[in-house]
């Protein structure tokens, strides 16, 4: 038991230090845009910054990404950081502003894996890349839009959440925040409760699905121009 242990430790380090990493990214967009909207209030509080120590999560940051890796040998992980303060009062539309303000952390995360394919694929073209090193670089890739996607589930505290809320007309919108109480709930019971109800996790697997569609997609648009221009 220790010997298997032991053989997957690498990549957990590796699988927790790829979530510290893309969360920070993530939560340094929800930062940079409220600043943009004028509500300074991350900057205040020291969040509108790249060190990942302003936003880890003793929970989220390192203890879940560290269970969920251990205990899917190495294979997944996931996780949340320290949520970025906004004050609505700051914003002159919070309705819209907040849309925005919550989609940029899921855009931060699409576009972090977009850059990191195509680096990838432009180093490829020059040189070999050792197996190990294109393995991490294109886990990181798909995690992080793994997180974009988990992200945008219209469901309260998730950044999607505001996003709908954001678009939808006045009236429809007052009766979609009444969804919010729920949220947490149906969130706790989606991640925790349905792998010990089930073999498989269903959202988990749809959500994983629509991830690796987009890694695909990414990396085939990526090698297209790439190529045009090569």
């Amino acid at each position: 038991m220790f010997n298997d242990i032991a053989a997957i430790v690498p990549q957990i380090i590796i699988n927790t230090v790829i979530i510290i990493i893309l969360l920070t990214f993530h939560e340094y967009g929800h930062a940079r845009i409220a600043n943009l909207f004028g509500d300074r209030t991350a900057e205040y509080a020291g969040r509108m910054t790249l060190n990942p120590a302003a936003h880890i999560d003793p929970i989220g940051t390192l203890i879940l990404p560290l269970f969920l890796s251990l205990m899917s040998g190495g294979r997944a992980s996931f996780g949340w950081a320290r949520p970025v303060p906004v004050d609505p009062r700051m914003l002159k539309n919070p309705k819209k502003d907040m849309m925005f303000i919550a989609g940029a952390g899921p855009f931060m995360n699409f576009s972090v894996a977009f850059l990191i394919l195509a680096i990838q694929r432009t180093l490829d073209m020059k040189t070999a890349i050792p197996a190990e090193i294109l393995f991490i670089v294109q886990r990181a890739a798909l995690i992080s839009i793994f997180l974009a996607v988990f992200n945008l589930i219209p469901l309260y505290p998730l950044d999607g959440y505001s996003v709908v809320y954001g678009l939808l007309p006045n009236h429809l919108a007052r009766e979609f925040a009444k969804t919010e109480k729920y949220g947490f709930i149906i969130l706790i019971a989606v991640i925790f409760l349905l792998p010990w109800i089930l073999p498989i996790n269903p959202v988990m697997s749809i959500l994983g699905m629509l991830a690796v569609k987009t890694f695909n997609f990414m990396d085939s648009i990526i090698s297209f121009f790439l190529l045009r221009i090569g």
